[in-house]
């Protein structure tokens, strides 16, 4: 098994630990590092840093359940596995399940033990439905959710922007048809300090994922446990994250958030409140916080667009972005008709 995504830790089995060196434990908070190593190795483009790891955990919704499991061999971990749950599409019996193998051990019934772990931890929730993200880089991954029972549910188009070759002066009339429509586009930097801006900036981000495509309903978080995060999380880029505003109202937004493990960005929520769609301003929007980035030094960029969200490929498209290997939410239904309700 190559990799799927999820999270955490508690007591589970060795397996014959007198005569083996393998065993299977719960997560610590030792463990972050070897975990940061086990991502890199398996998505060096992906991989998250062992802070940014810490950082995720410490400030996940207190109402998500969630548990992780290491797999020892060697004396090192070489797998992980674990269960979760979303907090913006949020069901008490909805979970996303993780699990990851080094290269090295795949295909000798590591990801399969894990696996039933996992499933067998789940058994008190009642869960209806499973969830788990595999992607074409690791296309035995792919094969081994399918095998148990998955279907894949979200296509998620990954791409990249080449920064050094990106031309902001080739979209400089982007920007401008959006200024002469007296629309202001202020970074966050800018806004701190002024009244109000955390819960305006609340009011547009929920308003505009109530329209990214989910695959299941999504649940806004509390402004609370949204603003507290936000302001706390370390990749946070202040000029990379850019409000379009149309007076005072927020209508628009883009932003950028750094990755401490490789030397890419990540591009965030890009989105125009519908009734100021189809003038430019998305587009905007993107071009301001590319030409920071780009002025910034910073080498490239990476984002993900659901292959139904045709617009925001466009857009993407024209600015240079090249495609990369598809990522898949992969879904198994255990109970159709309350999945339905």
């Amino acid at each position: 098994m190559s990799a799927i995504y999820i999270w955490p830790g508690e007591i589970v089995m060795s397996i014959n630990m007198r005569e083996s060196s393998h065993c299977m434990r719960p997560f610590d908070a030792g463990d972050y590092e070897a975990l940061a190593e086990l991502d890199r190795t398996l998505y060096p483009d992906h991989a998250a840093s062992p802070d940014e790891m810490r950082f995720h955990d410490e400030h996940r919704d207190p109402k998500v359940a969630w548990k992780r499991w290491v797999w020892m061999e060697d004396g090192r971990i070489v797998a992980r596995a674990g269960y979760s749950q979303e907090a913006y599409a949020y069901h008490p019996q909805r979970f996303w399940v993780e699990l990851e193998v080094h290269p090295e051990y795949q295909g000798r019934g590591i990801g399969s033990a894990l696996y039933e772990h996992v499933i067998r931890e789940l058994e008190p929730f009642d869960p209806i439905k499973l969830q788990i993200e595999a992607g074409e880089l690791h296309p035995k991954g792919i094969e081994f959710v399918l095998k148990r029972g998955f279907e894949k549910e979200l296509e998620e188009i990954e791409s990249r922007l080449d920064l050094t070759r990106f031309d902001p002066e080739a979209f400089g009339g982007n920007v401008r048809k959006a200024l002469e429509q007296g629309i202001v586009f202020r970074t966050h930097a800018e806004l701190a300090n002024r009244d109000g801006h955390m819960p305006d900036l609340y009011e547009l981000v929920t308003k505009l994922d109530e329209d990214v495509p989910w695959p299941d309903p999504y649940t806004p978080p509390e402004y609370e446990l949204w603003s507290g995060r936000m302001l706390a999380n370390p990749n946070l880029l202040p000029e990379g994250y850019m409000v379009a505003m149309d007076g005072d109202r927020y209508i628009g937004m883009s932003n950028l958030w750094n990755a401490e493990a490789i030397p890419d960005v990540w591009t965030g929520l890009t989105g125009v409140l519908r009734e100021y769609r189809g003038r430019g301003i998305a587009t905007a929007l993107k071009v301001l916080v590319l030409t920071w980035a780009r002025e910034a030094g910073i080498l490239g960029t990476r984002t993900w667009n659901a292959e139904q969200n045709a617009s925001m490929r466009g857009i993407n498209r024209r600015l240079g972005f090249e495609p990369l290997p598809t990522w898949f939410t992969c879904a198994k239904i255990i109970r159709e008709e309350e999945v339905q309700k």
